[in-house]
């Protein structure tokens, strides 16, 4: 796996020179913009309750993670940079993870590490680039962002800065096995303001990406895409599954299957996206 979390460049928001006004003044504006800013063309809503996201993987983990980091004062780190076996083994049950895959991580596993639960090794990244915590004197510890957001009239602004944490500061590349496509990440406010106009309703994965993506971001998966890790594979793993993980994507897929979205899936934007997420202006 990829250690890092991502570097985000203006270049790749840049519109194709065929793009004409207003949609260029638009995407222009999404670049520039400060994601959490009131007034910008992407809303980020901190107007949520726990009940609104709680079922969600990635925002439950990382408060189970982060209240339980707080309750012990700090949580052991390894030489590795990870947390240590008897938190690892000590929280594994408290996590949200799908069952087969807990069951799975039992069975293949005799002892616990951070990087054998995927779910807790991502929790715990995630937070640290979202800036909840931190490493100080072999423990991780809370920031003193981490614990103002743990507090009960904080709900909604930490969904609102772990999304942001998530998708502009982690590395969405991360958990591709294959190379890094930075484009797609730095592209990434104009892709989800094209899911919001395209994936309202039940939308096939197959075939999406050219509807989502802009010309040049859509010219690197296509190089990096293969027979056997296609476009649609490609942004599975960089856009529809961390949406997933958020909250913000439904999918159609055999509730048995523990890997979520497929290049197989119908996807749509959920209740949650449409009460967290929207934009000022559609073409």
């Amino acid at each position: 796996m990829k250690k890092r979390f991502g570097s985000v460049h203006e270049s790749a928001l840049r519109p194709s020179t065929f793009l004409m006004n207003p949609i260029q003044d638009f995407l222009d504006a999404l670049r520039m913009q400060d994601w959490k800013q009131a007034g910008g063309p992407m809303r980020l809503s901190h107007k949520l309750e726990i009940a609104d996201y709680g079922h969600a993987e990635l925002p439950a983990n990382v408060r189970t993670l982060m209240e339980r980091i707080d309750a012990m004062g700090g949580a052991p780190c390894t030489a590795g940079g990870n947390l240590n076996r008897a938190f690892v083994e000590g929280i594994f049950e408290s996590l949200q993870i799908h069952a087969v895959r807990r069951k799975s991580t039992l069975a293949y596993n005799k002892v616990l590490n951070e990087p054998d639960v995927d779910d807790l090794h991502r929790a715990r990244q995630v937070a640290h680039a979202a800036g909840f915590l931190a490493p100080r004197q072999k423990k991780f510890q809370l920031t003193r962002k981490g614990k103002k957001l743990l507090a009960p009239d904080q709900e909604g602004e930490f969904y609102r800065e772990l999304f942001s944490g998530y998708f502009q500061h982690f590395n969405l590349g991360y958990d591709v096995i294959r190379e890094d496509i930075p484009a797609i990440q730095e592209t990434f406010p104009a892709i989800v303001w094209r899911m919001d106009a395209e994936v309202r309703d039940w939308t096939p994965v197959e075939g999406l990406a050219p509807r989502i993506l802009l010309p040049m971001p859509l010219l690197r998966v296509r190089e990096a895409a293969t027979n056997f890790f296609c476009e649609d594979d490609i942004l599975t793993c960089y856009i529809y599954k961390p949406l997933e993980r958020m909250g913000l994507l439904d999918h159609d897929g055999d509730a048995e299957w523990p890997f979520g979205i497929g290049k197989k899936s119908r996807i749509k934007t959920s209740r949650l996206w449409r009460k967290f997420l929207w934009f000022d202006w559609q073409p």
